[in-house]
């Protein structure tokens, strides 16, 4: 075989080979993008649940912290020491029960109202939300279809930042007052929902409907979080439960969940 020959049929042989490998890059491109579209499409079809499902488990949560504090509050307001201190006006050892009783739990916001609902003494230093907010609660729990031993619960700003707080009566036998205890929602809250539903949780708040959203808690990094923050969130609910949004260049599958 002269070198011509060999010359041509190593060119035909390496052509054949690169159409080869030519098109099994084309079939593997082809498959990724076939898989890789149905998995996109599993998973959008999959986010309304997994979203359902992150708003179950928040409520839950939120739910179970009330719980807690409710019956730390009703064991404050069932102490023979405490009542006695409220009887005999004595504000500096109720204040010092506060204080100490709100550590032991990791209630930073603890208040004693008279049944007049003035403030008698408190370990935080927002007197004018607390006192704001022991009206609206007073309000829910004295109308006619709430049972004297009950309680009411609200999520709300404190000094701007948001706590879950709940209110119970202090009897002698009769109502002698109000104790209002306050946990602050924070990182906790957040470890808890990754850790039970594996959904990520941004927390927005403002004080008024003119101000712009604030970032409090967020799973997500900062670049993603305040671009949330500055969408316009809606109380309009969508078909499914879920919003679609972009943010940095992200696209969010989200469940507004108003508190």
């Amino acid at each position: 075989m002269t070198a011509f020959a060999q010359l041509m049929r190593g060119s035909l042989r390496a052509r054949l080979i690169a159409i080869f490998l030519g098109l099994l890059l084309v079939v593997q491109l082809g498959g990724y993008t076939a898989i890789r579209t149905s998995l996109a499409s599993h998973a959008e079809g999959q986010l309304p649940v997994n979203l359902d499902v992150g708003d179950r488990v928040l409520q839950s949560l939120l739910q179970q912290r009330a719980q807690k504090l409710t019956d730390s509050a009703r064991l404050l307001a069932t102490d023979y020491g405490f009542r006695e201190a409220i009887h005999s006006n004595d504000t500096d050892t109720v204040a010092s029960v506060l204080e100490n009783h709100g550590q032991r739990i990791g209630a930073t916001q603890v208040a004693l109202f008279g049944t007049n609902l003035l403030l008698k003494a408190s370990s935080g230093d927002s007197v004018d939300a607390l006192s704001s907010l022991a009206m609206r609660l007073s309000a829910t729990m004295l109308q006619p279809s709430i049972s004297a031993d009950s309680h009411t619960s609200e999520i709300a700003l404190v000094g701007g930042l948001p706590y879950q707080l709940v209110m119970v009566p202090v009897k002698a036998p009769v109502v002698v007052g109000w104790v209002l205890m306050g946990f602050p929602l924070d990182d906790r809250l957040i470890r808890d929902m990754q850790a039970l539903a594996s959904v990520q949780l941004t927390l927005l708040t403002r004080g008024s409907a003119t101000e712009p959203w604030k970032v409090q808690l967020s799973s997500l990094a900062t670049p993603w979080s305040s671009g949330l923050s500055a969408h316009r969130w809606s109380r309009t609910p969508t078909a499914d439960g879920m919003l679609v949004v972009t943010s940095n260049d992200e696209t969010f599958g989200t469940h507004p969940q108003w508190l």
